[in-house]
């Protein structure tokens, strides 16, 4: 682990451990975020079968990781894979998208998988923070004039995050550790 330029050893550790890094925040912060789209999403009370819609957002993080990873898997593959031949069909693409054979790809792909993995325990955890917000918080702000982007970004935003920040710290943690 010398740092000379000829060594592929250091070389290659110092790409690895930049893209953990890079993995770890960013699967961090879009699980994170996501999930809290779809919270507040399904907190709203113009939503009619929220009760169902929860239930069906539940069911990537219900069903076991390398059970959905082999799937994602197989629907990625480059050659033979139902979204490249999908894409194809609809005349959207022209040559099928190297999802998982470029390296780029490859690691953006990566992010979007872990999102369908990862954003469900984010929308429950969020989704039961939001509930136990007081209401009367929202009725002043809105006989202050808060529009509702003013009352997530004042009131939602920051009590969620002051209550989930440990388990965003956590999840940070894991994702660095759970890279494989």
């Amino acid at each position: 682990f010398t740092s000379t330029a000829n060594n592929n050893w250091y070389v290659s550790f110092g790409r690895i451990a930049v893209w953990t890094v890079v993995w770890a925040i960013f699967s961090t912060i879009t699980c994170y975020f996501v999930g809290m789209l779809f919270a507040v999403i399904l907190v709203d009370k113009r939503i009619k079968i929220s009760k169902f819609f929860r239930t069906v957002f539940i069911l990537p993080y219900a069903i076991p990781t390398m059970l959905s990873l082999y799937i994602w898997q197989n629907l990625l593959n480059g050659t033979f894979g139902p979204i490249n031949r999908t894409l194809i069909e609809l005349g959207l693409i022209a040559n099928p998208i190297p999802w998982l054979s470029h390296p780029m790809m490859a690691k953006i792909t990566l992010i979007l998988v872990n999102i369908w993995i990862g954003f469900p325990y984010s929308m429950i955890l969020i989704t039961s923070n939001m509930t136990a917000i007081p209401s009367q918080l929202y009725e002043a702000a809105i006989i202050d004039g808060a529009n509702k982007w003013q009352q997530f970004r004042k009131v939602t935003l920051p009590l969620v995050l002051y209550q989930t920040m440990p388990i965003l710290i956590m999840q940070f943690a894991g994702n660095i550790n759970n890279f494989g």
